[in-house]
């Protein structure tokens, strides 16, 4: 694992080391290509001008005991500096994109899309972003990607999409601050059209003007803890707005202050408990919610606080304080949301890369078992396991009770439910033909789903009725439904 370092000033043709370091477009390449890099090692990109780079994705995946990483920094390594990457010319992709199933750790980026394209790609799984900001795109900032510390500002669509996010900061971007799926630990959404919108799980997170603080839409949802600040002003909207009955969420200790209009339901006719907070909460001239005290009372509003915490409340996501306050170890990733549904709370979970190596999978195999076909993506619903059995029940032959045969295996419907994701409608389509093409009707398939790394559940299978495509926006991602028959062949 060796340090690589990249130059604004070099001229080309270095070795990447700190003397003579590679332009931002060599040490891409020598990623890629494996020359003069090895998957461990790390790419230090200093502040000492513009980096120029048209749409870039990775393609090398590295692995969960040698993770690649890229960090900027200003004069020596490690010090939180912040490189600019801006794009050079159009571009409708996203300016930085890294590989599914890849393990990249890529922190200390400023992000420039100069009002073409995307920000940044990092699916889910085990990448992750730190101290990265992204500003001026044409389309989303993040997207699908697990986000610490992070800043969306100023990008015409959206700040987060699809994001696991704690301690980011959306703002000033046209329509959403976070949308779609996103989770949210201590965030703040600020100056958007729609702070937190659309199925996502929000705990301890602010909404400051935003013309619509909370919309929720769609059973799951969940906000917690949250501070609604001067909502509804721009379009005579609300604090908080349910497309639906209030009872498809959970919505619990919401703060409002100076709203418009806190909500476009009667909150108390559904059991929902808020507040409202103290007028000198917040100082309109400064993005700084910082509060620390040993009693609500001292923070000055009636319920809120780090979640499963129960003295010392303290909220601190300030601009400055955020990088301070919960910077993680470097040997760190973002997993996951943990929700205890039946006390309410919720909590972030921290987890390093070897503890997440394995993600289990939905595999598409010919009929022999030995050539993978498909590998369904973002997979959110399913109903296997299961292994239903034909049984005989005989009744009528004891005084007392009921015969039981046990027959063969019974045909049932395996149904997989998940996410096309794409940058734009020709690649969302292209993925719905990728999967129509790999799955066709009443050919028999081999399908497995992970159980560990080396065992698995194991279906014979076709297809015999079509792929569903509900909520056909087809601007960038596309739900999809399937159902297949097991034991039909």
């Amino acid at each position: 694992m060796a340090n690589r370092y990249v130059s604004a000033l070099a001229s080309g043709g270095g070795n990447g080391s700190e003397g003579n370091p590679w332009t931002l477009l060599e040490a891409i390449n020598a990623i890629e290509t494996m020359t003069g890099w090895s998957n461990g090692d790390h790419l230090w990109i200093k502040a000492d001008g513009i980096y120029n780079l048209v749409d870039t994705t990775f393609t090398n995946i590295a692995s969960s005991s040698n993770p690649n990483r890229i960090s900027g920094y200003s004069s020596i390594i490690g010090d939180k500096g912040k490189a600019i990457i801006q794009r050079n010319g159009g571009g409708s992709g996203n300016l930085l994109a890294f590989p599914n199933g890849g393990f990249w750790k890529i922190e200390n980026l400023i992000l420039d899309g100069q009002s073409t394209g995307y920000g940044i790609y990092a699916p889910i799984d085990f990448n992750v972003l730190i101290n990265i900001e992204v500003k001026n795109t044409q389309f989303h900032g993040f997207t699908s990607s697990k986000c610490i510390n992070c800043y969306a500002h100023n990008n015409a669509l959206v700040g987060f999409q699809w994001c696991i996010t704690q301690n980011c900061i959306s703002e000033n971007n046209t329509f959403y601050g976070f949308w779609r799926g996103t989770s949210a630990i201590n965030c703040i959404s600020k100056n958007n059209l729609q702070g937190f919108s659309t199925l996502g799980h929000y705990y301890n997170c602010i909404s400051d003007s935003d013309s619509i603080g909370f919309a929720i839409s769609g059973e799951g949802t969940i906000a917690i803890n949250c501070i609604i600040i001067n909502a509804g002003y721009y379009y005579s909207h609300y604090g908080i707005m349910f497309n639906h009955d209030p009872d498809c969420a959970f919505v619990s200790n919401i703060n409002f202050y100076n709203c418009l209009k806190n909500s476009n339901y009667d909150l108390d006719a559904y059991g929902i408990t808020y507040y409202e907070l103290d007028p000198q909460f917040n100082d309109p001239d400064n993005l700084d919610y910082t509060r620390i005290g040993t009693n609500l009372d001292d923070i000055g509003f009636s319920k809120i606080g780090l979640l499963n915490r129960t003295e010392d409340y303290h909220i601190d996501i300030g601009i400055d304080q955020r990088i301070s306050a919960d910077y993680p170890d470097e040997s760190d990733v973002r997993y996951g949301v943990i929700f205890d549904h039946g006390n309410k709370t919720g909590t972030s979970k921290l987890l390093e890369f070897p503890e997440t190596s394995f993600v289990p999978r939905f595999k598409l195999y010919d009929s022999t078992g030995n050539t993978l076909l498909y590998t369904f993506p973002i997979v959110q619903r399913t109903n296997i396991p299961q292994s239903p059995k034909n049984i005989v029940e005989h009744s009528t032959v004891r005084g007392k009770g009921s015969i039981i045969i046990e027959g063969g295996d019974q045909a049932w419907d395996a149904e997989i439910e998940g996410i096309l994701f794409g940058n734009n409608y020709e690649m969302v389509t292209s993925k719905i033909d990728e999967l129509e093409s790999a799955i066709e009707l009443n050919i028999p398939y081999i399908l497995r789903f992970d159980q560990t790394e080396t065992l698995y559940w194991q279906y014979k299978v076709k297809r015999i009725v079509p792929i569903e495509y509900p909520e056909n926006l087809r601007t960038d991602t596309q739900r999809y439904i399937i159902r297949l028959r097991v034991n039909s062949w």
